[in-house]
């Protein structure tokens, strides 16, 4: 990877430190950043503008904290000298991911353009959405939503997992904060895959990780009944704006009971008590414990919210 010059400090606005994002003005290859948008554990997502262009993008570095630092001319290098082999293997599972999001075209997948290497990282190249995360837009309500607007999610959830399932991948990240719902129409886009918490081994600690993903290491591959049990984690997160207890603890305790908690759910103009019903059975059957025993396509899933078809 090529390590571009940056004109620290000059053109700095931010300090440049250990685990700080790159300052506004400065370029990433051929491409300007005007914001940072997020800041995460696994690195920093940036608006950029190609000089010449209207349309703002979006740059997503590789910038695992937890192994990497920031150097004073704005490159990344491993933490200490024994991070650096586990850096890369992280930053590899970061261009592995971003290959399979490309190569997906559903308007449900977040698109991405490309890969830059560029400051001793890697870099996905995305379109800039307007919008705020399934989770941050939940937070914020202080009533349920209808069962009939909880529907709607799990099916436009549903289209875009199956779109990326049947070009034989699995996403394996399927959580609030890894949804976008745009702010033009409030559609979810599935964002991130699970490469980097993978290599990281943060699965482990995930509320929405199937209990397979917990034992799973970078060399085994789950399938996409995991994917399907996030999706259910995720939508009793939607109607009720908590975190499910961890697989782990669900192994160990039979307290939490999502039909219990989705029972009470309100009814929008439309819906049925039925509509309600085939929702919690979705959902219930989707977070069966055991693999085998969870419906093991979207489709599945989607004859048990809409049996008649």
């Amino acid at each position: 990877m090529t390590t571009t010059p940056l004109p620290f400090p000059q053109t700095a606005s931010t300090p440049v430190g250990p685990v700080v994002p790159l300052p506004t003005g400065v370029r990433i290859d051929r491409f300007v950043v005007e914001q940072t948008l997020h800041q995460g554990p696994h690195g920093f997502a940036y608006r950029v503008r190609e000089p010449g262009h209207q349309q703002p993008l979006v740059l997503l570095e590789c910038f695992p904290r937890a192994l990497a630092i920031r150097q004073p001319d704005g490159a990344v290098r491993a933490r200490q000298a024994g991070d650096a082999i586990a850096l890369s293997v992280v930053c590899e599972a970061f261009v592995q991911d971003a290959r399979a999001l490309a190569a997906v075209d559903h308007p449900g997948v977040i698109k991405v353009f490309g890969v830059i290497n560029a400051n001793r990282t890697v870099y996905r190249l995305m379109p800039y959405i307007d919008g705020q995360t399934l989770e941050e837009q939940r937070l914020e309500r202080a009533d349920a939503p209808t069962v009939g607007g909880l529907v709607r999610l799990y099916d436009k959830l549903l289209d875009a997992l199956e779109a990326l399932h049947k070009a034989g991948f699995v996403h394996g990240l399927v959580q609030p904060d890894q949804i976008l719902m745009k702010a033009d129409d409030n559609a979810p886009l599935l964002l991130g895959m699970d490469g980097v918490a993978m290599e990281l081994g943060e699965m482990t600690m995930s509320p929405w990780a199937a209990p397979e993903q917990q034992q799973t290491t970078r060399f085994e591959r789950i399938n996409a009944s995991a994917d399907l049990y996030m999706l259910a984690a995720t939508m009793c997160f939607a109607a009720t704006g908590a975190a499910p207890p961890r697989a782990e603890e669900r192994l160990t305790s039979a307290a939490w009971n999502p039909a219990v908690l989705l029972a009470d759910l309100p009814l929008g103009g439309g819906d049925s008590v039925a509509l309600r019903d085939a929702l919690i059975q979705a959902v219930v059957a989707s977070l069966a414990l055991a693999a085998p025993a969870r419906p093991q396509s979207a489709n599945d899933v989607r004859h048990i919210l809409h049996p008649q078809g």
